[in-house]
Protein backbone atom coordinates (compact mmCIF):
# COMPACT_ATOMS: atom_id res chain seq x y z
CA UNK A 1 0.00 0.00 0.00
CA UNK A 2 0.97 3.35 -1.21
CA UNK A 3 2.28 5.71 1.75
CA UNK A 4 -0.69 8.38 0.42
CA UNK A 5 -3.08 5.25 0.99
CA UNK A 6 -2.09 4.16 4.01
CA UNK A 7 -2.15 8.24 5.29
CA UNK A 8 -5.67 8.43 3.65
CA UNK A 9 -6.49 5.09 5.59
CA UNK A 10 -5.26 6.18 8.90
CA UNK A 11 -7.37 9.66 8.36
CA UNK A 12 -10.38 7.82 7.84
CA UNK A 13 -10.05 5.42 10.43
CA UNK A 14 -9.54 8.33 12.87
CA UNK A 15 -12.31 10.25 11.77
CA UNK A 16 -14.62 6.97 12.37
CA UNK A 17 -12.95 6.48 16.17
CA UNK A 18 -12.91 10.17 17.16
CA UNK A 19 -16.57 10.89 15.69
CA UNK A 20 -19.08 12.12 18.42
CA UNK A 21 -20.92 8.70 20.05
CA UNK A 22 -24.27 8.12 18.91
CA UNK A 23 -24.11 10.84 16.22
CA UNK A 24 -27.87 10.88 15.42
CA UNK A 25 -28.81 10.01 11.45
CA UNK A 26 -29.66 12.44 8.42
CA UNK A 27 -33.06 11.62 7.47
CA UNK A 28 -32.23 9.60 4.30
CA UNK A 29 -29.89 7.20 6.90
CA UNK A 30 -33.12 6.85 9.35
CA UNK A 31 -34.99 3.56 8.36
CA UNK A 32 -38.82 3.26 7.05
CA UNK A 33 -40.23 2.99 10.53
CA UNK A 34 -38.33 6.15 11.84
CA UNK A 35 -39.19 8.26 9.06
CA UNK A 36 -42.47 7.29 9.08
CA UNK A 37 -43.15 8.16 12.53
CA UNK A 38 -41.24 11.30 12.41
CA UNK A 39 -43.03 12.22 9.03
CA UNK A 40 -43.82 15.60 10.62
CA UNK A 41 -40.28 16.50 11.27
CA UNK A 42 -39.39 15.48 7.75
CA UNK A 43 -38.73 19.13 6.26
CA UNK A 44 -36.21 20.16 9.29
CA UNK A 45 -35.00 16.90 10.52
CA UNK A 46 -31.46 17.62 8.77
CA UNK A 47 -31.39 21.44 10.27
CA UNK A 48 -32.13 19.66 14.07
CA UNK A 49 -28.65 19.81 16.00
CA UNK A 50 -27.62 16.06 16.98
CA UNK A 51 -28.41 16.54 20.49
CA UNK A 52 -32.02 16.98 19.30
CA UNK A 53 -32.23 14.24 16.71
CA UNK A 54 -30.47 11.66 19.05
CA UNK A 55 -33.65 12.92 22.04
CA UNK A 56 -36.20 12.31 19.49
CA UNK A 57 -34.57 8.56 18.18
CA UNK A 58 -35.25 7.60 22.30
CA UNK A 59 -38.19 9.10 22.29
CA UNK A 60 -39.31 7.17 19.65
CA UNK A 61 -37.57 3.89 20.98
CA UNK A 62 -39.07 4.80 24.24
CA UNK A 63 -42.84 5.24 22.28
CA UNK A 64 -42.19 1.94 20.75
CA UNK A 65 -42.05 -0.06 23.62
CA UNK A 66 -45.01 1.25 25.90
CA UNK A 67 -48.16 -0.76 25.85
CA UNK A 68 -51.76 0.62 24.82
CA UNK A 69 -51.83 1.99 28.24
CA UNK A 70 -49.09 3.00 28.45
CA UNK A 71 -49.29 5.21 25.17
CA UNK A 72 -52.87 6.45 26.17
CA UNK A 73 -51.03 8.25 29.10
CA UNK A 74 -48.55 9.52 27.43
CA UNK A 75 -51.13 11.11 25.09
CA UNK A 76 -52.82 12.42 28.37
CA UNK A 77 -49.31 13.77 29.28
CA UNK A 78 -48.88 15.68 26.17
CA UNK A 79 -52.34 17.24 25.83
CA UNK A 80 -51.94 18.33 29.58
CA UNK A 81 -48.27 20.51 28.51
CA UNK A 82 -49.94 21.62 25.09
CA UNK A 83 -52.51 23.20 27.18
CA UNK A 84 -49.90 24.87 29.85
CA UNK A 85 -49.18 28.76 28.58
CA UNK A 86 -45.51 29.56 28.26
CA UNK A 87 -45.29 30.85 31.85
CA UNK A 88 -46.59 27.65 33.51
CA UNK A 89 -43.97 25.76 30.79
CA UNK A 90 -40.92 27.24 31.71
CA UNK A 91 -41.53 26.81 35.63
CA UNK A 92 -42.12 23.39 35.14
CA UNK A 93 -38.79 23.37 33.00
CA UNK A 94 -37.13 25.30 35.80
CA UNK A 95 -38.84 22.96 38.57
CA UNK A 96 -37.58 19.84 36.73
CA UNK A 97 -33.77 21.34 36.47
CA UNK A 98 -33.77 21.85 40.12
CA UNK A 99 -34.73 18.09 40.65
CA UNK A 100 -32.34 16.72 38.63
CA UNK A 101 -29.65 18.86 39.77
CA UNK A 102 -30.35 17.09 43.83
CA UNK A 103 -27.95 14.67 44.95
CA UNK A 104 -29.92 11.55 44.15
CA UNK A 105 -30.90 10.82 47.96
CA UNK A 106 -32.95 13.76 48.24
CA UNK A 107 -34.52 12.76 44.67
CA UNK A 108 -35.69 9.76 46.37
CA UNK A 109 -36.70 11.22 49.38
CA UNK A 110 -39.28 13.56 47.48
CA UNK A 111 -40.46 10.63 45.13
CA UNK A 112 -41.51 8.93 48.23
CA UNK A 113 -42.53 12.17 50.20
CA UNK A 114 -45.48 12.56 46.89
CA UNK A 115 -45.85 8.82 46.41
CA UNK A 116 -47.56 9.59 49.88
CA UNK A 117 -49.07 13.08 48.93
CA UNK A 118 -50.79 11.14 45.98
CA UNK A 119 -52.24 7.77 48.37
CA UNK A 120 -53.88 10.52 50.44
CA UNK A 121 -57.76 10.54 50.49
CA UNK A 122 -58.37 14.11 47.42
CA UNK A 123 -60.67 15.17 50.95
CA UNK A 124 -57.77 15.55 52.95
CA UNK A 125 -55.20 16.83 50.29
CA UNK A 126 -57.79 20.16 49.60
CA UNK A 127 -57.68 20.37 53.36
CA UNK A 128 -54.04 20.01 54.08
CA UNK A 129 -53.64 22.80 50.58
CA UNK A 130 -56.11 25.35 52.25
CA UNK A 131 -54.21 25.09 55.21
CA UNK A 132 -50.98 25.97 53.80
CA UNK A 133 -52.71 28.96 51.40
CA UNK A 134 -53.77 29.99 54.78
CA UNK A 135 -49.87 29.93 56.28
CA UNK A 136 -48.51 31.05 53.53
CA UNK A 137 -51.20 34.50 53.10
CA UNK A 138 -50.58 35.04 56.98
CA UNK A 139 -47.02 35.72 56.62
Amino acid sequence: MSRGATQCLLALLCAVLLAPAGQASDWASLSEADRSALAPLSQRWDSLTDERRQTLLRGLQRWRSLDGEGRGLARQNLQRWQSLDAERREQVRHNFRRFADLPPERQQKLRDAHRRWRALPEAQRQRLRERFDAQRGGR
